[in-house]
């Protein structure tokens, strides 16, 4: 697909009704498709080592809001360009031909959903157009990466002799995870088929991918419950009187029932409005204002940030429920290399796990990652492993990097912190180490039953 990037690097977004908000504010909160991607994935010399896999987690990309009536609210989330009209038309021509039909196989439980999210309509907590495409950019910009380094090649010691190649794809049980799997694989996997046979899209039934009864967890629910029933109570006596006031100001504008907390306030207004690029609105000459937004953005991550950290009780749940929520996606890595371990030298891996904001946040907070919460529409944290010594293939000599959302973030793993090779690969026995002996700890515990217990999970 041919993508338009239009935005010439104006200071302003223009919005309908005269608004303009900064630049930065708005391409932040909404990954706007005129932004440019960065990162530096894939970016270490193959003279230092050769890329032999990568490990890709992400949120989901732009939905409308899970909250309130939509009748009469939001009728129309076409993109607001005209390229990017043209783009999801040709994208959506592409998913329905016969060759990408061919290409992809997915799980039964995810045939109930439409490959593709309609052109215009908004529906509650559904993929947009623009959120399709911004995967589908991400796409494309890592396989552009990728094949700069040479990962995406037929060629093992100078022969033609082919790697053997290990895709797997997990999706989590909505649309807007399976529409954004299908998106991204379209622009990463689907130009680079003659290397694979098939797009198999697995289905997991729960937000963390967990697939193995070392990380099922009974607790979780009630867990989960607890947390989102006492993180207003927190907020407030965090925060003061004043701000709980002023954030009761706000949601009362929005005129949906039930709202009480700071992340209701923001799915709302991002779901309805910034990302819809329409103006804030008002009410009973009350507005929401841009500055209100910010405030309430950084208030959620300070609040987070202060309940994973609160030990007036010992661990606190939340810091509990991180690390139980983290396990799937980090036993899943520590099987992956295991299996990069037992593999010939001529195997390459490629997984790929299509999640949500719930997925990526457990493990930015145990892997101890400054981030801000929410992690916007279309984030992703990759895991790439490296094998120095290419020539000697008794000798596998494994490396990471971990990047977020672009940024190269090894060095300020607490286990890899002035332990990287050249500056810039960790060796996976660390990380291996601090999934099999040190997760656990981050909740002062020795077993996952001690946090997953239904009745010690509250506690």
């Amino acid at each position: 697909l041919k993508q338009h990037y239009c935005f010439e690097g104006n200071h302003t977004v223009k919005y309908f009704g005269g608004k303009s908000y900064s630049r930065n504010g708005l391409q932040q909160d909404c990954q706007f498709l005129e932004r440019e991607i960065v990162g530096q994935e894939g970016n270490v010399p193959e003279t230092v080592a050769m890329l032999r896999s990568v490990i890709i987690t992400f949120r989901h990309g732009d939905r409308s809001t899970l909250y309130g009536d939509f009748s009469g609210q939001i009728t129309d989330c076409t993109p607001f360009r005209d390229s990017d009209r043209c783009a999801f038309s040709d994208y959506t021509d592409l998913v329905n031909s016969n060759s990408f039909d061919t290409f992809i196989v997915s799980d039964a439980n995810l045939a109930k959903f439409q490959l593709v999210p309609h052109p215009a309509s908004c529906t509650k907590g559904n993929l947009t157009a623009e959120g399709a495409l911004q995967l589908l950019k991400l796409g494309n910009f890592l396989r552009e990466q990728y094949t700069n380094v040479g990962f995406f090649t037929e060629k093992v010691n100078g022969g033609l002799s082919g790697f053997e190649w290990n895709l797997k794809v997990y999706s989590s049980l909505y649309a807007r995870t399976f529409q954004s799997a299908i998106a991204f694989i379209s622009s990463f996997i689907f130009p680079m088929r003659n290397f694979f046979s098939k797009a198999y899209v697995n289905a997991s039934d729960n937000e963390q991918f967990c697939f193995s009864e070392l990380c099922k967890c009974r607790a979780l629910p009630l867990m989960e419950k607890v947390y989102s029933q006492t993180r207003t109570s927190f907020f407030e006596n965090a925060f003061g009187n004043k701000t709980m006031l002023n954030l009761k100001r706000v949601l009362n504008v929005l005129q949906i029932k039930n709202l009480k907390d700071p992340l209701h306030f923001l799915d709302v207004v991002r779901g309805r409005y910034l990302c819809r690029r329409l103006p804030l609105p008002c009410y009973n000459g009350t507005c929401v204002k841009y500055a209100d937004v910010k405030e309430m953005n950084t208030l959620v991550s300070a609040r987070d940030y202060m309940m994973f950290n609160d030990f007036s009780q010992g661990p606190s749940l939340f810091r509990r429920l991180m690390v139980a929520q983290s396990t799937g996606i980090l036993y899943s890595i520590q099987n992956h290399i295991e299996a990069l371990l037992r593999a010939s030298s001529k195997s390459k891996y490629v997984h790929i796990f299509s999640g949500h904001d719930i997925t990526l946040r457990p493990l930015l907070f145990v892997l101890g990652l400054d981030h801000t919460e929410p992690p916007h529409y279309a984030s992703r944290l990759v895991v790439e492993i490296y094998q120095r010594n290419w020539y000697k293939s008794h000798n596998l000599n494994l490396y990471f990097r971990l990047l977020y959302n672009g940024e190269d973030r090894t060095n300020e793993l607490s286990f890899c912190t002035n332990r990287l090779f050249n500056n810039i690969l960790c060796p996976v026995d660390y990380l291996m180490y601090f999934i099999k002996s040190q997760l656990l700890q981050v909740a002062n515990v020795t077993t996952l039953d001690a946090i997953c217990d239904a009745n010690l999970g509250i506690l």
